[in-house]
């Protein structure tokens, strides 16, 4: 189902925070030192997004809105705790615009209702550079007031310095368990990346317009990783927690490789061990490999 253009009239601070990114990329190098981390906190306080938005998020994951009664998703965070955390990465001297997700970790504790705004905080936690690329890892806290911590997350990202070393090249890919069952099973368009760009303010042309992710070394557009991410929780949702969101305590995601557009994925369950996977099929290379906590 299309995502309706008009949900990135809900996008302002996403796109303004973008747009800072991208000003203060013109003639940065990938020379210069990192700053001492962790760093200090950045704060703001926010709206809460809109609840057709918020609906529109859910479904385009493959969750049903029914099961939230009123509660935001945690895998929506980034969306308006992306303008506090560009601002945390605002401190490193390199050229941002080049930055992709290796992962993420969340944990909750507590829920995050709708129609309430919503206080952000996040601070750069550390910095590993060396001549191939610099390990981020940005420290984010959000909740509603009087509970601004209900959910807490650590985003790790790298940034390409050059090319990749031939070491790392060569690793052999993550694969689901052979105990892994599968769970869902999804056909992703083209458009999968455009629309999950519009539902959260991330329009990087890598997600959305074909040259530009060829030129970054990509052979078609790739998907969010936390479009990955989504649907995984959703998919757990479904056939694990019974329609019971808030089961979810903590999830530790790690994006292995790029999943270009269009795509057949499937998401894999390894219950004895709380990891799951989404793979072309039971024994293909991962895209994305998550282990997962939960509440009781």
């Amino acid at each position: 189902m299309s995502v309706s253009a008009l949900h990135i009239l809900s996008q302002g601070s996403s796109l303004a925070a973008l747009g800072r990114v991208a000003l203060r990329s013109l003639g940065a190098r990938t020379e210069g030192d990192a700053p001492a981390t962790p760093g200090p906190w950045v704060e703001e306080r926010v709206a809460a997004p809109p609840e057709a938005l918020v609906r529109a998020f859910i479904k385009n994951a493959g969750g049903d809105p029914g099961w939230y009664r009123s509660v935001i998703p945690a895998s929506m965070f980034a969306q308006w705790t992306f303008s506090a955390v560009s601002k945390a990465l605002s401190a490193l001297p390199w050229p941002m615009t080049r930055v992709l997700n290796a992962g993420v970790t969340i944990v909750r504790a507590g829920a995050i209702a709708q129609g309430r705004s919503l206080r952000v905080r996040a601070r750069l936690a550390s910095v590993q550079a060396d001549e191939h690329r610099a390990k981020i890892t940005t420290e984010v806290e959000t909740g509603p007031e009087g509970d601004p911590a209900a959910l807490s997350a650590l985003l790790h990202t790298y940034l390409p310095f050059g090319k990749p070393s031939k070491s790392r090249d060569k690793r052999e890919p993550e694969r689901a368990g052979a105990q892994a069952k599968e769970l869902a099973y999804w056909s992703l368009s083209r458009t999968a990346g455009r629309d999950f760009a519009l539902l959260t303010g991330d329009v990087n042309p890598i997600h959305w317009i074909a040259p530009a992710a060829k030129m970054a070394g990509f052979r078609s557009v790739i998907l969010h990783g936390f479009a990955s991410m989504a649907r995984s929780i959703e998919g757990l949702n479904r056939a694990v927690f019974v329609g019971d969101p808030t089961r979810l305590g903590s999830m530790d995601v790690r994006f292995l490789r790029p999943l270009a557009l269009p795509a057949r994925v499937g998401l894999y369950l390894d219950r004895a061990s709380n990891q799951c996977w989404i793979a072309d099929g039971p024994s293909g290379p991962a895209y994305l490999s998550a282990t997962f906590g939960v509440l009781r």
